[in-house]
């Protein structure tokens, strides 16, 4: 919205429509929890992978916010003690190895410039690629040990993790000292999920009243 310095606590009092503030990563699971046959007592976990990495956690149907509002911050765990430095300041946290600033900002290409040559078997790209799948399955592992549940992998990164889904659970697998079957690993199907779960915290309280 290009908006700086702007109270938003101001901004909903000021405003003769309804407005709801909500993190995009709660929107997006917000849209898998609406907008997909998923079953709405099942817990999951929704990991939005962007230039940024956010997370929600959804407990019977509603998301867990925390004491302070601040669930689900999976970026910022860190998996790598003393590690890259991430835009939060700290080193070795999960976004500073799998968001899409590795391939960006790092190496200078558009996800789209930079799966291509994944695809076309690019050394350079294969190596950076094969290690963001590796802190990645980390991160999987370490929600799946807190939370127990299904995780859905969302975000303009993840329209591309199609064709190595795969291999991401096969690292998973590997990690994993309960399970050897990572199926509980997951895309979304739903393409701006943020947009769409933030319609929908609107709309299905309407559809609600007919």
């Amino acid at each position: 919205m290009k908006m700086k310095n702007v109270s938003l606590k101001d901004l909903v009092n000021r405003s003769r429509v309804p407005i709801r503030v909500v993190n995009d990563s709660t929107a997006a699971g917000e849209a898998e929890l609406f907008c997909t046959k998923i079953d709405r007592r099942r817990d999951f976990v929704y990991l939005l992978l962007e230039n940024g990495i956010g997370g929600a956690a959804y407990v019977n149907g509603k998301v867990y916010e925390g004491n302070n509002g601040r669930s689900a911050e999976f970026g910022h765990m860190r998996i790598v003690p003393g590690g890259r430095l991430c835009n939060c300041g700290q080193r070795g946290c999960l976004e500073a190895y799998c968001s899409a600033l590795r391939f960006t900002r790092d190496i200078g290409l558009t996800p789209e410039e930079f799966f291509e040559k994944v695809k076309t078997g690019d050394p350079a790209c294969r190596e950076l690629f094969e290690d963001v799948l590796d802190h990645l399955a980390l991160g999987i592992v370490n929600i799946r040990m807190a939370f127990d549940c299904d995780i859905v992998l969302g975000g303009f990164v993840a329209e591309y993790l199609g064709p190595y889904l795969d291999m991401l659970r096969r690292k998973v697998q590997d990690l994993d000292p309960f399970e050897r079957d990572a199926s509980y690993v997951r895309l979304t199907k739903i393409r701006s999920a943020g947009r769409r779960g933030a319609a929908a915290s609107f709309l299905n309280p309407f559809l609600d009243t007919i």
